[in-house]
């Protein structure tokens, strides 16, 4: 009996089926019948659930894809690939492998939530605390190029040991990413230190391995590097080069924000300080005509404070004689954009009422017609007015005698008034800055549908979005180019950024999308999706080149000569300058040395002047020295400087006017007259 229980469990399951069919009673060919029916079913059974698993395996595989994020399952999964040798996936690998992706989801998920609500410099300052919390290591950091030409870098953002990172200089050949603008991101795993002992962030922190990615600006080009280091392992299961190349969009968008906010507040600096120093009084006024804006030249022109006429309307202050004029120039003004000019009385703070010339131009939107603002630039003329009356007296006591002359002094009086019109000033408003939002994070599959996003808009659910195609979310007009785009990294596995622009509850916005492929087993099963709100950068650059240009049109525009040096050569000059100095065109002064164009009994004057302005930073008061115009000859004018500081070099500012021309020649034009000549 044992030996058949022995017998019987060695029989396969076909043998059994034979056996139990003999039992009924069937005969041999209806026994091979019946086995041929049975092979097929169980063929047809085995192929139905081979289809199946199959079907269920990728389907996990894609869902550890979605759930890790940006993260190619080649390498990681690739125990897990179709193998015709393997049947089953090992359970317990398996689940290691969740529970891996499971960690960088909740990692990435916590860099997000503590980057999400800031940026600028906090941004920067928290995205480097949560990668060194995230992570576990010693040191992260954020260093933007400082100085291309010799590669030389500085940490903007950095903490070592859980602690704030003063701003370091590093050579960039003295880094682990030296080779970074070609190879975007680096992983060392170890020997670190002994590899780059000049590095001081590596000797700092005792570094043994550390990753890297490359920031680079709007063009392509490389602007920095985010970087972690420790003096042990990194936990390459929680891929830090793939976490550093994912935030690293962001922070070099952050970084070229700073860098924006910096020149444009560099050009609004040279701006004020035109403003504050010039001997004309500068305004700025409403439509109506009320000061939002006076120059501190307003002490010295009218004896009023700046915070005296601020608010209040100059009608306050002219004379009744001159307000029908001025009115009706005002009126013009609000729906002209040409500058105008114009003469008035205007009553001092001593009472007492004194002749002004005023520049004054419309500011807003040509195209609209809508003015927003004018800005004026006034200067006092009575001397030139009393000469004028004076030249008109004269002209009335001799145009009896002299009747002939009429027509040379009214050719005198409108060359006088073409003079007084040869000078033209612009200004323009300066707009103001807004921050980048944050980025949004989607991915897509193969059919384009979404399967993650980071978070969504107030009035829309996760479930209207989750399993749906991307594209009808996309504003109609830009469809078009956006699936095209989609559809290019799915075909090609390449990485692509394009801007795209969107109709938000807060209005228009600009964006900068990043599109990554995603991959399983070098298959592109996806698509990552990082987009930027560039709106903010977009409108920094518009308004650098509107303070830029704004700055080069007052140059032009001076009345007075202006010219710029470092201290030994001439930078800049205006027309002003040129026709003061004889020089057909400004460029004929550019480069010159300063001294030469100075009489030489005030050279060691000048020296000193430029080295309490450059070396001590001290303000010269004016003075008065005389030039040596191109033609050799001698003019006396009076000066003012200030420095400044223009992309790193020290630069002196140098406003001229000649002293006492035109009243000369209107006085010697007088007794001229007199004299019958």
């Amino acid at each position: 009996m044992d030996d058949l229980l022995a017998r019987l469990s060695t029989l396969t399951t076909r043998e059994i089926e034979v056996l139990t069919l003999i039992g009924e009673g069937l005969t041999h060919a209806e026994i091979a019948q019946r086995l041929k029916r049975s092979q097929k079913t169980i063929e047809s059974h085995r192929l139905s659930i081979g289809r199946k698993l199959k079907v269920r395996k990728q389907v996990e595989l894609a869902r550890i894809a979605i759930t890790a994020g940006f993260v190619n399952l080649a390498g990681g999964l690739g125990r897990f690939s179709e193998n015709p040798d393997a049947r089953t996936v090992p359970a317990a690998a398996l689940r290691t492998e969740l529970s891996r992706r499971k960690k960088s989801q909740e990692i990435l998920r916590s860099i997000d939530a503590a980057t999400t609500a800031v940026a600028g410099e906090a941004f920067l300052t928290a995205l480097v605390a949560s990668l060194a919390r995230s992570l576990d290591v010693r040191c992260v950091a954020i260093a933007q190029i400082v100085d291309p030409s010799r590669q030389i870098t500085e940490t903007v953002a950095g903490m070592l040991d859980g602690m704030l990172l003063p701003p370091t200089r590093i050579a960039l050949g003295d880094t682990p990413w030296v080779n970074m603008p070609a190879v975007r991101s680096r992983l060392i795993r170890t020997g670190l230190l002994s590899a780059f002992p000049a590095d001081p962030l590596v000797r700092h922190a005792h570094a043994d391995s550390g990753a890297g990615s490359i920031l680079t600006g709007p063009d392509g080009e490389a602007i920095g590097f985010l970087c972690v280091l420790h003096n042990g392992r990194l936990d390459e299961s929680l891929e830090p080069e793939l976490l550093l190349r994912l935030f690293a969009g962001r922070a070099a968008a952050e970084l070229v924000g700073l860098r924006a906010q910096r020149r444009l507040a560099e050009s609004e600096e040279r701006y004020r300080l035109l403003a504050n120093h010039s001997v004309d009084m500068i305004g700025r006024h409403t439509p109506d005509g009320i000061y939002t804006y006076v120059s501190p030249a307003s002490r010295e022109l009218l004896g009023y404070e700046p915070d005296e006429l601020i608010g209040r309307t100059p009608y306050e202050f002219f004379h009744p004689e001159d307000l029908a004029a001025i009115a009706a120039l005002h009126d013009g003004l609000r729906t002209n954009f040409d500058p105008e000019r114009i003469r008035y009385r205007f009553r001092r703070k001593d009472g007492t009422y004194t002749w002004i010339e005023t520049d004054v131009r419309s500011v807003g939107d040509p195209g609209s017609g809508r003015v927003q603002s004018m800005v004026t630039s006034s200067r006092d003329v009575s001397e030139q007015q009393a000469a004028a009356a004076e030249l008109v007296r004269v002209n009335e006591q001799l145009e009896q005698r002299v009747a002939e002359r009429t027509s040379a002094l009214t050719a005198a009086i409108d060359a006088l008034t073409e003079s007084r019109r040869a000078v033209e000033r612009n200004e323009e408003r300066w707009r103001a800055l807004v921050r980048d939002a944050s980025d949004y994070i989607v991915i897509v599959d193969a059919d384009l549908r979404v399967q993650y996003v980071n978070r969504l808009l107030a009035d829309i659910e996760y479930a209207d979005v989750i399993g749906q195609p991307l594209v009808p979310f996309v504003p109609p007009e830009q469809r078009e180019r956006f699936e095209a785009t989609l559809r290019s990294v799915l075909e090609q596995g390449v990485h692509c950024t394009g801007e795209f622009e969107s109709v938000m509850p807060t209005g228009k916005r600009v964006w900068e999308d990043r599109f990554s492929p995603i991959s399983i087993d070098d298959r592109v099963v996806g698509v990552g999706i990082i987009a930027t709100d560039i709106t903010e950068r977009r409108a920094t650059e518009l308004a650098i080149r509107d303070s830029e240009e704004r700055y080069r049109r007052l140059v032009e525009m001076a009345p007075d000569g202006i010219l710029a040096h470092d201290g030994a050569l001439i930078r800049l000059a205006n027309r002003s300058l040129a026709s003061i100095l004889g020089a057909p065109e400004p460029s004929c002064l550019v480069g010159r040395p300063v001294l030469s164009l100075v009489h030489p009994k005030y050279h060691d004057h000048v020296r000193q002047r430029i080295r309490r302005l450059m070396v001590n930073d001290e303000p010269a008061p004016r003075a008065r020295l005389e030039l040596l115009r191109l033609d050799g000859s001698i003019i006396e004018v009076e000066t003012s400087g200030t420095a400044y500081d223009a992309n790193g070099q020290r630069m002196v500012q140098v406003i001229v006017r000649e002293v006492g021309v035109e009243v000369v020649r209107i006085s010697n034009q007088a007794r001229s007259q007199e004299r019958g000549d």
